[in-house]
């Protein structure tokens, strides 16, 4: 048979969170500010002896358990270039662009990212996402999108077998 998709959209299933960010030395973005992001999905195989590629529930529990672990957290970018997140017991320290930021835990969350773009954001939670699930073999591709808001986001592409 040939390929076919499942979908899962965030804004429609409920899988998405609030965070705060910075995109440094960015005129607009690079003030500290918040999203309510929506996390998506779509996965391409070809359907099993089962009848479909994979249990959509597997999906939106992994997809879901990646939205909860952002939730409410000020996205701190732990490889970025422009800066370097100090960690202490207390928080995270970090300066970009002549101001100085401490961010308490548990409000902090550093990153393995340059940036938390939505673009980063997406391989990350693409990245994960692929760890989170023993795919099958009929799985191909997924298609990983995280929207900043309501129709802007982007995404990331993962090839698996």
């Amino acid at each position: 048979m040939d390929e076919s998709q499942l979908r899962i959209d965030g804004w429609r299933t409920g899988i998405h969170f609030d965070a705060a960010h910075l995109i440094p030395h960015h005129p607009k973005c690079g003030r500290l500010h918040g999203h309510t992001y929506a996390l998506h999905v779509v996965v391409h195989g070809r359907i099993g002896g089962n009848g479909f590629i994979l249990d959509f529930g597997d999906v939106k529990k992994a997809l879901k358990a990646i939205a909860d672990r952002l939730d409410h957290h000020v996205l701190i970018q732990g490889k970025s270039p422009e800066f370097t997140a100090e960690e202490a017991k207390d928080g995270v320290r970090f300066a970009v662009g002549g101001k100085h930021y401490h961010i308490p835990y548990p409000d902090a969350l550093v990153l393995p990212l340059e940036y938390t773009s939505a673009e980063h954001l997406a391989a990350y939670v693409a990245d994960e996402l692929v760890r989170a699930i023993p795919w099958p073999a009929e799985v191909t591709r997924l298609d990983v999108g995280v929207d900043e808001s309501y129709g802007k986001g982007a995404w990331a592409i993962r090839t698996l077998h």
